[in-house]
């Protein structure tokens, strides 16, 4: 018994030792590794990557212990991040495009970068932008026609955001307004006041039309706050919102609308200011069903008031804003921001951690003219090709940087006051731990996590952020995306899907991104949506182990159905109109087939047509429309549609490449399966390959069967006509004629037209009549298609003869020459006339022969012009000696009813009563015309001819016996040639002395001057020549 008892003890021993040998080698095998990341406040290390280490068994005690509890879960994290501020796009967009793509990614890609997923923007301006503007300062446009995001935000905002979210698709965009539009305010400042409650409507919809704005430019805004600081009234810009005022606008207008216009899933978050007043969010929050949260600052208070608001409400809180300043010190800075606002916030419930100003210029600039000074970025932009990283930047990054939105806040426990810590848990089951050493010295403590534990040492002031994977989590091994290829049309959409190895993996989650969002966008679902024609290449990476799959997309644009245009003339079904998808081939205000026939997996409704195979378009709405691309021979054709409806009133436009040819009326047929062609004719249609026909609905509700463009047989002219067939017109005058072709229906209506004699009168190609000189002339419209004829006979006479009173529709005053004034100079007005006015009260109107006017004064022959050479509106009108200036010169236009408005040649200005007034002395000016009836005149002759046969008679001998002047009759002119030089004058009279052409002209010394006298008829003139130098006339003949 003895030897057998021995040997079994003997036996054993080495039994027992292999076993604990083999227990601890499978123990280490299994350790968890563990990867710190530290950033230490005397900046030796900064985000740096440190040494692995393992967890191992708990033995004896530290005094500096941190436990994590992973099974104790708390508030879901949405993510980290800063404020992108209109001034922080600015001086990133002044960056060279490498060092600009290089700073976003250092920020914001989710792998290789700070993994920053909240970027905090404001609505208008904020004080960190460059000015102060809104969406709206138009007073008064409650309904938001004006509304605009044009100006700094999409120069500089809205292109930034675009490049992040090629970078992260998946960031979230929270929406801040500082102010709302300055008239909507108690105070119209951009500083302080309070909205209005009579524009709540109003500022409501300015934040929807927001929404609608973002959205058209691709970018999904996840949550907004009504106010930015709303018990700060000192910012520029700023505004007081007190919770009453926030919760009756929440309550009453901005949550019914956000969720009427399909904006119900964007988060209204409340309040948005400092730590110090829990009272404000609580009543929002407990009142309103709308407001979503709360979001706070820190500026007073501490982080403990946001577990106070949480445990009151029941309601989510978010950390949005927190600055650091240019004076102090990293790791002052640091450890304050690290204790309060990153672990402080987030074991207060807070869902989110948001530093204050992404970038600032070395200036800590751009900033409003009232906004912050001494607000420091995360990064500042030294010049176009260097940054430099500022303590916010490591702030973020020590958290963002390892805890993924989705991640749980799990529990943690710390023996040690001087060691703070933060754990959560990523989506993938890996686990994160942030602890920060607020002591003097460096701290060996023990992290303990079930039964095991390790030991580090943390830098006095320093933070380290632990990263390990559980050992029940698996890991990802791969990933594959189904479809590896696909085509698709502009605005269609198809679903990518990604498998996830192994199958129970941890953390099967991915993240979508594209090659090139311009031609195809993917959302957070792998839902790839196309843009543009051209490839794309989208990829799925998980977010546990980077592994990535890609699926190569092409985006084809608008193509005919079954790959060949319509041919025209010819027949077009319906139904087949182009491949390219809604918005592009066709638009339907429903995305189904509500037929169910033919092309079922597209928005148009089609239908079959009762006891036929064929198919009908129906269902149809204002506004619906179909393509189809067409190579059409030129010519003019019959439209005749195939349609049916049992509804009247309803048309069917049809248009080639955006042209209108025609629109039908359709008929109501008694049922929708009975079909009635519908024809129009006469219809030009431009040629050429690959044009679009479109058919646009108007009035809806009927069923199109077919187009069809039929040649047209020829029909030919009878006769034509013209209207007037006699008129009378003033020199300079332009009269339209209009043809009548009989009959109505003729294929070919085009026509010609001419003048027996052009020196009378000129018509152009569309029978527009111009009059040239006085005289009769015969207007000739000759038909194309068969020579047919008609005749108007037109007599030209001359423009205002004789001396007229002009009357202003006003006040039915007339112009007048001020105390019957004789000197130049002297100042215009009006006054009552009686009896055809005296002569200072009684004016010539003398061409100049360019088809402007002198207007002439007969009591002292002075003329009407402007007292100076100014363009300016107001200035006043006086008589002037003649000298050679377009302020002397006028149009006279007729406006219809026997008046006629007069405008300065020099200025373009209109000859206007002062003030709109009615009384008599009123001044005369030139202002911009309005069509006002204080520019409105009236032309009353009041003798018939302005006789100057007197002034002939008087007219003093020849000064200069060498003076020449003669008429050129081959070339129709009259030929001066004087011995002196400088400006003259040269005026013809017809032998009754009434005065027809006046010419300013510039004399040269031996040199001849021409004027043409195409336009007046044979006879005699006199000719009176002023030279500047001495007066004289001559009788000549034409």
């Amino acid at each position: 018994m003895n030897k057998k008892t021995k040997k079994n003890r003997n036996g054993g021993e080495p039994l027992i030792l292999f076993v604990i040998i083999l227990f601890a080698f499978l123990v280490k095998a299994e350790a968890q590794t563990v990867t710190p990341w530290m950033t230490t406040g005397n900046q030796t290390k900064l985000l740096q990557q440190q040494a692995n280490v393992s967890f191992g068994s708990i033995s004896g005690s530290n005094p500096s212990t941190v436990t994590i509890t992973p099974a104790t879960t708390y508030q879901t994290m949405d993510g980290f991040g800063y404020t992108l501020t209109e001034g922080s796009c600015e001086v990133i967009s002044a960056m060279a495009a490498t060092q600009q793509n290089q700073l976003l990614n250092d920020l914001y890609h989710p792998t290789t970068g700070l993994n920053v997923n909240i970027v905090r923007i404001s609505i208008g301006a904020s004080d960190l932008s460059s000015s102060s503007y809104s969406y709206n300062e138009t007073s008064g446009d409650v309904n938001m026609n004006n509304f605009s995001l044009n100006g700094p935000d999409a120069t500089y905002l809205i292109p930034m955001i675009k490049k992040i979210l090629l970078i992260n698709p998946n960031i979230k965009i929270l929406a801040t307004p500082w102010t709302a539009p300055r008239w909507m305010k108690t105070n119209n400042s951009w500083i302080g006041g309070s909205l209005q409650t009579q524009y709540y409507a109003a500022y409501a919809k300015y934040f929807v039309k927001y929404l609608d704005a973002m959205k058209a430019q691709g970018i999904t805004v996840w949550g907004i706050t009504p106010q930015n600081e709303p018990e700060n009234p000192h910012n520029e810009p700023s505004m007081l919102m007190n919770s009453t005022e926030q919760k009756n606008f929440i309550n009453s207008q901005l949550g019914p609308q956000m969720a009427a216009a399909g904006y119900g899933n964007v988060k209204i978050i409340a309040f948005d200011h400092n730590c110090d007043n829990t009272a404000y969010p609580i009543d929002v929050l407990n009142n309103s069903s709308y407001a979503e949260g709360a979001a706070f600052h820190m500026y007073r208070g501490d982080a403990l008031a946001m577990s106070v608001v949480h445990d009151a409400t029941n309601k989510n809180v978010y950390f949005t804003e927190q600055y650091t300043g240019p004076n102090g010190s990293f790791s002052g800075d640091f450890g304050w921001h690290m204790q309060n606002v990153v672990i402080g916030t987030t074991n207060n419930w807070s869902k989110t951690v948001l530093e204050w100003n992404l970038a600032n210029n070395t200036n800590l600039g751009p900033h409003t003219p009232g906004g912050c000074t001494t607000c420091l970025g995360a990064v500042t932009i030294t010049n176009s090709t260097s940054y430099t990283k500022n303590v916010a930047y490591y702030i973020i990054g020590q958290i963002s940087k390892f805890v993924k939105a989705g991640a749980l806040r799990v529990g943690t426990s710390s023996t040690n006051g001087s060691i703070t810590s933060a754990g959560f848990k990523n989506t993938d089951g890996s686990l994160s731990l942030l602890v920060y050493n607020a002591g003097g010295a460096e701290n060996t403590i023990r992290i303990v996590s079930g039964s095991a534990a390790f030991n580090y040492t943390v830098p006095a002031a320093s933070a380290v952020t632990f990263n390990w994977m559980p050992l029940d989590a698996v890991p990802v091994t791969g990933v594959s995306v189904s479809p590896t290829n696909v085509s698709m049309f502009i605005n269609a959409s198809t679903q990518l899907t990604a498998t996830v190895s192994p199958a129970n993996a941890s953390n099967k989650n991915v993240i979508w991104s594209s090659s090139n969002s311009a031609v195809a966008s993917v959302n957070s679902s792998g839902l790839v949506t196309g843009i543009a024609q051209g490839t794309a290449v989208v990829t799925a990476i998980t977010v546990s182990g980077n592994k990535t799959a890609t699926s190569s997309v092409t985006v084809q644009g608008q193509l005919p159905y079954g790959g060949i245009p319509a041919t025209l003339p010819g027949v077009i079904q319906a139904e087949n109109y182009d491949q390219g998808g809604q918005n592009n081939a066709y638009f339907d205000n429903e995305s189904t087939n509500q037929g169910g026939a033919y092309r079922t997996n597209e928005g148009v409704d089609i239908t079959t047509i009762a006891g036929t195979s064929g198919f009908a378009t129906g269902w149809n709405a204002i506004g619906e429309w179909t393509e189809y691309t067409s190579n059409v021979t030129a010519g003019t054709y019959t439209i005749e549609a195939t349609l049916a409806s049992i509804y009247t009133g309803k048309q069917l436009r049809v248009l080639l490449d955006g042209a209108i040819l025609a629109t039908l009326d359709v008929p109501n047929t008694g049922s929708w399966d009975v079909f009635q062609p519908v024809t129009i004719s006469n219809i030009p249609f431009p040629g050429g390959n690959n044009k679009i026909l479109r058919l646009e609905i108007i009035g809806g509700e009927f069923n199109i069967d077919k187009i069809e463009v039929k040649n047209m047989a020829s029909i030919p002219v009878s006769s034509i006509a013209i209207n007037p067939t006699s008129s009378s017109i003033i020199v300079s005058g332009t009269l339209q004629l209009v043809p009548t072709i009989a009959p109505n229906n003729a294929t070919n209506k085009n026509i010609t037209w001419s003048s027996s004699n052009t020196a009378v009168a000129t018509v152009n190609a569309t029978g527009l009549v111009t009059a040239i000189a006085t005289g009769t002339a015969i207007i000739t419209a000759t038909t194309v298609d068969g020579a047919k004829t008609a005749t108007t006979t037109i007599t030209v006479t001359t423009p205002f003869p004789g001396y007229y009173n002009i009357i202003s529709r006003n006040s039915n005053k007339g112009l007048d020459v001020a105390d019957n004034a004789t000197t130049s100079g002297a100042r215009i007005q009006q006054y009552d006339i009686a009896n055809g006015g005296g002569n200072n009260q009684r004016w010539k109107l003398i061409p100049d022969g360019s088809g402007n006017f002198y207007i002439i004064v007969k009591s002292t022959q002075l003329y009407l012009a402007t007292e100076n050479n100014s363009t300016a509106d107001g200035v006043k009108v006086v008589q002037r000696a003649f000298t050679n200036s377009n302020e002397l010169k006028w149009t006279v236009s007729a406006i219809g009813g026997g008046y006629y408005k007069i405008i300065n040649l020099n200025s373009g200005k209109a000859l206007d009563v002062e003030n709109v007034s009615t009384l008599n002395g009123t001044s005369i000016q030139v202002w911009t015309y309005t069509g006002g009836l204080n520019q409105q005149w009236q032309l009353v002759q009041v003798e018939s001819t302005a006789n100057k046969v007197a002034e002939v008679k008087q007219l003093k001998a020849p000064l200069e016996n060498n003076t020449v002047v003669y008429i050129n009759s081959t070339k129709d002119l009259l030929n001066i040639t004087t011995v002196n030089s400088g400006f003259g004058e040269i005026k013809l009279y017809s032998m009754s002395g009434e005065l027809v052409l006046v010419k300013d002209v510039d004399f040269g010394k031996g040199s001849e001057v021409e004027i043409d006298v195409s336009r007046l008829p044979k006879g005699v003139y006199v000719v009176k020549i002023n030279d500047g130098n001495g007066i004289f006339s001559k009788k000549i003949l034409k």
